[in-house]
């Protein structure tokens, strides 16, 4: 891993006063402000939709924060996520437009008053110090769909290397402790927006003395998302924001999209 990031919610505090509204602590709560926002003008909240891997790590985000697994998309806690979106579209809470949206897009509605929360990554805190924006506003852990906090439970996303055990393993090798150094991974959290992360599997690598990382690294339920020799990202993604565009769409309802994501990514598993 290079970087490391995870997704919260950003709240524009000075507009949610301006509205008579209070900051949220839960998905209720959420949509209820979301809709009081919208009926004043300016969008309640805003997600993206047009990335696959943008909006698939900010759902798995809010999904993990709820306690819930890679094997469940269609419990209590998956359809109960789905349903906050499924509110919010049906509300004009979420803008219609936000298929053709990526988080750069949502963040800068967010920066231009045109939004008033969103759900990103921790780096676009660092675009929003940058554009110095006049209004005062907040990161808020993720909450919990249960209800609560699920900020002990927060997804860590980042960008990441991988290694071919097919090509030349020494230039391989050669090239890790080359990308590895302080000031390289400084500059690729600065061109990906992410913060250096402090470990590395690299160093894992070599106390192992191996290669290739070893299969109990893996073990005891190590980021589901990684496991790709288990699971399939490419196809998790293309589930997600495939369904995702149709609940917002209106197209299926919280629970067909709950079944749908379930059958899809539990296939995704097995032919991953």
């Amino acid at each position: 891993p290079q970087t490391s990031s995870m997704y919260a919610l950003y709240v524009n505090l000075d507009g949610l006063k301006d509205m008579g509204c209070e900051t949220p602590d839960s998905w209720d709560a959420i949509v209820v402000t979301a809709g009081k926002i919208r009926m004043q003008g300016p969008g309640g909240h805003s997600i993206a939709l047009s990335e696959k891997s943008e909006i698939a790590k900010a759902y798995l985000s809010i999904y993990f924060s709820s306690n819930s697994d890679m094997y469940q998309f269609n419990s209590q806690a998956g359809v109960g996520l789905l349903k906050v979106i499924e509110d919010m579209s049906r509300t004009g809470s979420i803008n219609s437009e936000c298929i053709n949206f990526n988080q750069k897009d949502v963040t800068h509605q967010f920066i231009n008053g045109e939004t008033m929360m969103m759900i990103a990554d921790s780096s676009q805190a660092l675009e929003i110090n940058k554009s110095k924006v006049k209004f005062n506003w907040q990161i808020i852990p993720l909450p919990d769909v249960h209800g609560g906090s699920g900020e002990s439970r927060t997804l860590i996303v980042g960008e990441s290397i991988g290694i071919s055990s097919d090509e030349n393993i020494e230039k391989t090798m050669e090239f890790l402790e080359f990308v590895r150094k302080d000031e390289n991974v400084e500059k690729t959290a600065v061109l990906y927006g992410g913060f250096p992360v402090k470990t590395s599997i690299y160093d894992k690598m070599k106390e192992e003395k191996s290669y290739l990382i070893p299969d109990r690294f893996f073990e005891g339920g190590f980021d589901p998302v990684s496991l790709t020799p288990y699971f399939s990202w490419i196809d998790i993604t293309e589930s997600i924001q495939k369904n995702l565009i149709t609940l917002v769409s209106r197209q299926k309802d919280a629970v067909a999209v709950a079944d749908v994501l379930q059958q899809e990514i539990r296939a995704s598993r097995v032919s991953g």
